[in-house]
């Protein structure tokens, strides 16, 4: 009997890293934002939605792009410089089925603020062509960032591409793009200071000629 069994990875899933220009800047300015948020009772100023999420810390409203001018600035820096890149080299189809050229848009985005203790539960970007997560703040021991194989437990195979979580290194600065569906989550924060994450989701839009 013959049992020479050949196996074939029939998917892949990618995610880029690249550096934020002018990251300093932003910070200074997302970290004001993050101020005025956590002390409302004295800003008088707060966007944070009422209804929880997967977020399980202070986070902005889920427009914030429309809200704050830093985050729509860097919204744009993002769709018009890295996002482009990333497609022209995956050889994306950037047209629809009538010729027509794709543009991003914000679909959404908000500003994380993890306290000590805080996370996020797993969950998806369902739908969004590009999910961006922007690591603006990150203190010495605090969260891990994490995607996960939904398929885990089933096989609980330990082969090459099998595992179930797959931690991400990052640094200060740098922002990950993935596609949204992919699980992810983000670790308690093990710091005695804030870890500040901005979070964008973009999506196709067509412009008809």
């Amino acid at each position: 009997m013959d049992l020479n069994i050949t196996p074939h990875v029939l998917f892949s899933d990618k995610m880029w890293y690249f550096k934020m220009p002018d990251h300093e800047s932003w910070k200074n300015k997302l970290e004001a934002i993050a101020q005025i948020e956590s002390n409302k009772e004295i800003s008088k100023i707060s966007t944070q939605p009422d209804i929880e999420c997967n977020v399980k810390a202070l986070r902005t409203a889920w427009e914030s792009h429309n809200i704050y001018p830093a985050i729509g600035d860097i919204c744009k820096i993002i769709a018009s410089t890295f996002l482009p890149k990333i497609a022209e080299s995956e050889k994306y189809n950037v047209k629809d089925g009538r010729g027509n050229e794709m543009n991003l848009f914000t679909e959404n985005s908000w500003l994380n603020v993890y306290k000590k203790n805080q996370h996020a539960v797993p969950h998806q970007h369902v739908g969004n062509i590009f999910s961006c997560v922007y690591f603006v703040k990150i203190p010495d021991k605090s969260c891990d960032f994490y995607f996960h194989n939904p398929r885990k437990g089933m096989l609980n195979s330990t082969g090459e591409g099998q595992m179930s979580d797959l931690k991400v290194d990052v640094e200060e600065g740098q922002v990950i793009t993935f596609n949204g569906d992919l699980l992810h989550s983000v670790t308690p924060n093990l710091s005695d200071e804030t870890r500040l994450t901005l979070a964008i989701n973009y999506r196709p839009h067509y412009y008809v000629y």
